[in-house]
């Protein structure tokens, strides 16, 4: 099993950028391929930055709202949502964590906020955690919300029964 960048871009990073366009996400596809843009020409503080923002992005189109909601506010509408099954209990108590941990770095002077007199460098290893981490986070929200679409637009089927007993 790879387990390196070629194996995460082909896996994570593609498959977002395929099932954004798929969803409709075009905010979010924008922002997601920026920061894969960002990390390729080494400007690694805007990669994590627009990573953090596709990510806002993808649950804005899931949640179907434009309105300004903070991440916290956005995760929180998300499983109240049912977006994200209620058995995943364990699941939904480290969430946020672990899609504010792709967004970590963000908060760091330098990356969202100002750097002040000295330049913040964000290392490349740490930016591309963060892109993969928000890609994978993407593909998540995105799957679960095609497949409810999915079930929503698709009408039950009731099979033609000739037995009918009048």
């Amino acid at each position: 099993m790879l387990l390196d960048s070629d194996y995460l871009h082909a896996e994570v990073q593609a498959r977002t950028v395929r099932l954004l366009k798929q969803g409709g996400a075009s905010g979010a596809l924008d922002e997601f391929q920026e920061a894969l843009r960002d990390l390729q020409t080494g400007e690694t503080k805007d990669a994590v930055v627009k990573a953090h923002k596709s990510v806002e992005s993808v649950m804005k189109t899931a949640l179907e709202t434009q309105d300004h909601l903070t991440f916290g506010k956005l995760l929180e509408q998300l499983i109240k949502s049912g977006l994200i099954p209620s058995y995943y209990e364990e699941f939904l108590v480290h969430f946020e964590k672990l899609a504010l941990g792709a967004v970590k770095e963000r908060n760091r002077p330098g990356t969202a906020h100002r750097q002040g007199a000295a330049a913040i460098e964000v290392p490349r290893s740490l930016a591309e955690f963060a892109i993969n981490l928000s890609g994978s986070i993407n593909l998540f929200i995105i799957e679960r919300w095609l497949e409810l679409k999915r079930e929503v637009s698709t009408p039950i089927q009731v099979p033609a029964d000739d037995d009918i007993p009048f």
